[in-house]
């Protein structure tokens, strides 16, 4: 009756720590998603901020003296745009890679998750079959012992 009791403690331990490892792998899983968000947020945020930053330095107020100046400001303009949209691009490549790069490592993440559970429930089921059987002999020796006692 101890060996069951064990058994099932046992069994009740494993699924326990199976179930602790799902918590932990779902959190650190929660954790990265939450940290690439934050990342892609906060990017996202600084280049518009840097962008706002460009347009203002060059929406100059000019006078109407300055009608030569005016039209370098409209070549400057015209080139800074170009500059601002090429940099544009960059940025959203660069984001589209840490996007990747996250997906990847998230992936991998559940990758490795999904293995320890599979191993765990490896271990469970070897664990468990091991049990029954041991439980089967010891049914087997008793009826045996109570056959030889009558």
């Amino acid at each position: 009756m101890s060996r069951i009791s064990d058994t099932k403690s046992d069994e009740m331990a494993m699924e326990h720590y199976r179930q602790q490892i799902e918590r932990q792998n779902d959190a650190e899983l929660r954790e990265v998603q939450s940290k690439h968000n934050e990342e892609l947020r906060r990017m996202l945020e600084n280049k518009e901020m840097e962008l706002d930053s460009i347009r203002h330095a060059y929406d100059v107020r000019i006078s109407r003296e300055a009608e030569a100046m005016d039209e370098e400001l409209k070549k400057v303009r015209n080139h800074s745009e170009a500059r601002i949209e090429e940099e544009r691009k960059n940025a959203e490549v660069e984001v589209q890679k840490i996007k990747t790069t996250n997906e990847q490592r998230i992936a991998q993440y559940r990758k490795n998750s999904d293995e320890k559970l599979e191993d765990i429930r490896k271990e469970l089921q070897a664990s468990s079959d091991n049990m029954y059987g041991k439980a089967k002999r010891d049914a087997a020796k008793h009826e045996a012992y109570e056959k030889e006692k009558s």
